[in-house]
């Protein structure tokens, strides 16, 4: 389940089809549609969010990654200082959007345990 709007949005704001996208960028008929039942994989993702000039993130329609040095190299700090840290951001980082929300929502959950 992607939130394909988003897709639309941008294919919009650059004047192309959803047809015009998945024609350009060799996928079937109708496979970004589709997306909206299952969750698409992500390398897919990545090639039509190359393609529309965005990141997955925006494509996904969450916040974009941080883009402030220090808040970056605070979390690589952190990553390198802690094992369970780089444990789960090498589960994550192949993971789905969608896998990462959930992921997301059940350590926001816990917090309030």
């Amino acid at each position: 389940m992607f939130p394909i709007e988003n897709i639309k949005m941008l294919c919009r704001q650059r004047g192309i089809t959803i047809a015009e996208l998945e024609r350009n960028l060799g996928f079937g008929n109708g496979s970004i549609s589709y997306w909206a039942k299952s969750s698409p994989p992500y390398n897919r993702l990545q090639m039509v969010a190359e393609y529309l000039g965005v990141s997955v993130q925006k494509l996904a329609g969450e916040e974009e990654p941080p883009t402030n040095g220090d808040e970056l190299i605070e979390i690589l700090e952190a990553c390198k200082d802690r094992s369970d840290l780089r444990g789960l951001f090498k589960l994550a980082k192949n993971s789905t959007p969608e896998d990462v929300r959930k992921a997301m929502a059940i350590f926001e959950a816990l917090k309030n345990v």
